[in-house]
């Protein structure tokens, strides 16, 4: 199968997207994305203070999954932290860098740390799809298969662009991220390679289908860190004190959570809004709301996710949805893919 060949301009059908995405390369602008530097000596004995994840153990190229949480252990951000040899690089959620920012400068004391908000200063563009690898290799001669989630792709910071693995959508991506001066030609080049522009519809569905959560819509500081799902990927039981990590450790001594966030299947592409209720599969008790929802436009029916209660969760199991015009819609809840 031949990559699609998009030029400046044209517009392909969601459908269309949607198989780059999946079948071919496809690339969606995710600059919004906050990008936050961290230097200085202390810098990673400092975050790793505040995060659920090992950061003490990154070496230059890795990089990690975690969450920033308080002193009840509930969220306060979702974060990739890539190391470089001389800095920490956080990248979160859009509008998210504020709260953090002042999350973490509160504990500054004599601690030799600089935060640094850079988000406006690059572009970043996810890229997916089977093909993306050999566009990357064609575009910037860059070697992908067999990089560990997270880790960076190009040699080093200095040599644009620098590219990630990470799990933002049902197929192997990258995180690219370029100063903006560059960017018009990265994207340029990136669709001479076949890589299709992806719209936010077809990027929603696909980090759902991921189980990929938005910070400020499917989890907030509502949420336990273990509630978010993601536990696997981004928390660590022996890294050692952070903040937070007292309410963690004894959620998992207990074994389980109370609720979970999960994604939802929904065989029919029927009015399923935010804010739905997720009923059991006989519909009589109420286990969770959707906080996220979007269609495939391939087999048009609905993703969603949401945070379900225990009893309900287990990967596989049937519930059911109310839409807005009273009808109850049997679903599928899914889990998040385990980390390759």
């Amino acid at each position: 199968m031949r990559p699609l060949q998009v030029t400046r301009g044209q517009e392909l059908t969601l459908i269309e997207q949607y198989r780059a995405a999946t079948e071919q390369a496809a690339m969606f602008d995710v600059s919004v994305r906050a990008l936050i530097e961290v230097t200085g000596r202390d810098r990673a004995t400092f975050l790793h203070s505040f995060c659920t994840n090992d950061i003490k153990k990154l070496q230059p190229g890795a990089g990690c999954e975690a969450f920033i949480t308080n002193v009840k252990g509930r969220i306060l951000g979702h974060v990739l932290v890539f190391a470089e040899k001389e800095s920490l690089w956080m990248n979160s959620d859009p509008g998210t860098q504020t709260a953090l920012l002042e999350h973490l400068n509160r504990y500054v004391i004599t601690e030799d740390v600089e935060f640094r908000d850079r988000t406006e200063e690059f572009e970043k563009v996810f890229l997916c799809g089977p093909r993306m690898s050999a566009a990357v290799l064609d575009a910037y001669v860059l070697a992908f298969e067999g990089t560990e989630m997270y880790a960076r792709v190009s040699p080093s910071i200095a040599i644009e662009p620098v590219v990630r693995r990470v799990p933002f959508a049902i197929e192997s991506g990258c995180l690219v991220i370029a100063l903006k001066d560059s960017t018009e030609t990265m994207q340029f080049r990136l669709q001479a390679c076949g890589v299709a522009p992806v719209s936010p519809e077809v990027f929603d569905a696909l980090r759902i289908e991921a189980m990929w959560p938005r910070y400020g819509v499917d989890i907030t500081d509502e949420q336990l860190a273990q509630e978010a799902g993601r536990t696997t990927q981004a928390i660590s039981y022996t890294k050692g004190c952070y903040l937070g990590q007292e309410p963690i450790a004894r959620l998992d001594a207990l074994g389980h959570t109370n609720r979970e966030l999960r994604g939802i299947r929904i065989g029919s592409p029927g009015a399923v809004a935010v804010g739905a209720t997720v009923f059991n599969a006989e519909g009589t008790t109420e286990v969770g709301k959707i906080s996220s929802v979007a269609v495939n436009p391939v087999s048009t029916h609905c993703v969603a996710l949401a945070m379900v209660k225990t009893a309900a969760n287990a990967p596989g199991t049937i519930v059911s949805v109310r839409t807005a015009d009273g009808a109850v819609i049997g679903g599928v809840v899914f889990g998040a893919p385990a980390m390759t």
